[in-house]
């Protein structure tokens, strides 16, 4: 059987009713699975506990090779591939089960921060390649997503898996039908740098392409 891979999105949370990462996983499960890609698709809560249960079951019984995450972040203008994860949890406001973290170590027997195996450059020239705005991030927050990121990296780290993880921030955006059934970007957030002649299929296709090449074997 060829390896697994796990797709991971989010459910809306406080302050931003449409999560985009939660609607575009199925459709890359999709086409990876067209593309012949052994793949599935985890929607989490977006909550710190929810998400290390998640991991941890899906980890523990999908055995996968790699595990890509999306999240949303409203400020960002483009693609974001995120490089590293911090051992700390910080945000003002609540996750989906009324958690509020301050300054909260995630792991205190483990390293500040966590680096991903995935070649971000590579990742991101494919990208650039098939005209999609992306860049390099080195933050990824503090808040549920980075918090899902450390967490992955830190269960590879801790159980010495052969397991590869990239996290993928994604801006403000939703899907629509036009008149002729087809979905059709919509750009919520003025200020993203995405071309507007775009499309949602466009988009799918092209993340579909980049994560067959670099993690699909």
């Amino acid at each position: 059987m060829s390896e697994k891979l796990i797709l991971t999105g989010f459910t809306p949370f406080e302050n931003t009713p449409h999560n985009p990462s939660g609607e575009i996983v199925p459709d890359l499960v999709n086409r990876l699975k067209q593309k012949g890609v052994n793949c599935s698709g985890l929607i989490l809560e977006t909550a710190y506990s929810a998400v290390e249960n998640g991991i941890d079951q899906v980890i523990s019984s999908e055995k996968p090779s790699a595990i890509i995450s999306f999240g949303v972040a409203s400020a960002i203008r483009c693609l974001e591939l995120e490089r590293f994860a911090l051992n700390i949890d910080d945000a003002s406001i609540a996750d989906n089960y009324g958690e509020i973290r301050s300054a909260v170590t995630i792991d205190p027997a483990g390293p500040h921060a966590h680096r991903c195996r995935a070649e971000v450059k590579k990742i991101s020239e494919t990208l650039e390649k098939m005209g999609i705005p992306v860049r390099i991030s080195n933050h990824c927050g503090t808040f549920v997503c980075n918090h899902l990121y450390y967490w992955i990296m830190n269960r590879t780290y801790q159980k010495n898996l052969n397991l590869n993880a990239l996290f993928i921030h994604i801006p403000q955006l939703a899907s629509l039908e036009d008149s002729d059934g087809k979905r059709q970007l919509n750009l919520l957030s003025h200020k993203t740098k995405l071309p507007l002649d775009l499309s949602w299929e466009r988009l799918v296709e092209s993340l579909a392409k980049a994560i067959q090449k670099h993690f699909s074997a």
